[in-house]
């Protein structure tokens, strides 16, 4: 299911510079839903079709657990409570013809319950119950060092 598109915060030719020129802070989720953690598969770049975490910005004057919070809700449908925080990573994407994207990622865990209805940043979603082979490093690293899959975690 698909919730209904919202408008854009910032002027397209402004995000470019913005992009162009600051670093982006925002906050990926490792959603721990239905005994798996669930990735949407992104439909706008950077890494349009490809399986990632819901993240997104953090607002102005917002914690990064209330905008983990926030963006699990808008972008799965979810509603969701912190376990913890996992850590700060960083990562570049080229997002337009010759504009890197350097963000700065602070990775919060989620437990969430509900029914999924992903928004128009995503074409679709999965539960997994592992690291996957193909995912990318920093995917891998943030779900190791969040100990989601292991077998000693509360």
């Amino acid at each position: 299911m698909f919730m209904k598109p919202k408008k854009n915060f910032i002027h397209l030719n402004l995000y470019k510079k913005i992009i162009d020129n600051v670093p982006i802070v925002g906050v990926d989720i490792i959603v721990e839903y239905k005994n798996g953690i669930l990735l949407i598969k992104r439909s706008e770049e950077p890494k349009k079709d490809v399986w990632w975490f819901p993240g997104g910005r953090v607002l102005k004057y917002e914690t990064p657990g209330k905008a983990a919070v926030r963006i699990t809700k808008k972008e799965t449908g979810l509603s969701s409570r912190v376990k913890n925080f996992v850590g700060v990573y960083t990562t570049t994407f080229e997002r337009w013809k010759g504009i890197k994207h350097f963000s700065i990622h602070l990775v919060h865990h989620v437990v969430a319950n509900g029914n999924v209805l992903i928004d128009e940043t995503s074409s679709d979603y999965k539960i997994v119950n592992k690291i996957q082979k193909n995912m990318h490093p920093y995917m891998k690293k943030a779900l190791k060092d969040s100990r989601v899959f292991s077998k000693d975690t509360n």
